[in-house]
């Protein structure tokens, strides 16, 4: 009995013992050094650097600034601020990246406000976008698509802005945008 006991204590060491031995696979290694919990996920940009600041052009802000977040490897939750050539706009989205590449197309829904600084003027509405992404290596990428707006309600007066010149917005037009990736 003491025989086998020492047999299996010595076998147990020397099995735990070989899983510290030798040198890890590079694919191993750049896991541990993102600290990648999930072990499909890809080497690509989008993967390693999930935060992204970006210039907008066009729909839904025309001119502005986002921010987003990767949830995870194919979705992101974004927000952003912009002008709507006169006035103010901003927006929450959550984008579907299709593939967990650097190049992919995407899909975009989100809220977005508008508003108006020289009267007071504010109105709501919703936005849907599709487009292609691509991320560099550098974590520098570049996006283009089209965004569909729809606003929920009618403002009191009209007003005239890039995305519209009426009392509501039911505009769809192009986006562009140039993203850096953290």
């Amino acid at each position: 009995m003491k025989k086998a006991l020492v047999f299996v204590l010595c076998a147990a060491i020397l099995f735990a013992s070989a899983a510290f031995a030798g040198k890890v696979s590079d694919k191993v290694d750049k896991m541990m050094s993102t600290d990648q919990q999930r072990y499909e996920k890809t080497y690509y940009p989008r993967d390693m650097m999930s935060s992204q600041i970006s210039i907008k052009l066009g729909y839904p802000l025309v001119a502005g600034v986002g921010f987003s977040k990767n949830i995870n490897e194919m979705f992101a939750i974004g927000i952003g601020a912009g002008s709507s050539l006169p006035g103010i706009a901003a927006d929450l989205n959550f984008t579907y990246y299709i593939l967990p590449t650097s190049f992919t197309p995407y899909v975009t829904v989100g809220a977005v406000c508008y508003g108006l600084t020289e009267k007071p003027l504010f109105t709501v509405g919703a936005e849907v976008a599709g487009g292609i992404d691509y991320v560099f290596d550098g974590g520098f990428g570049v996006n283009i698509g089209a965004c569909w707006v729809k606003t929920f309600d009618s403002a009191a007066s009209p007003f005239a802005t890039y995305v519209g010149d009426s009392t509501d917005i039911n505009k769809l037009g192009l986006t562009a945008g140039l993203n850096m990736r953290f």
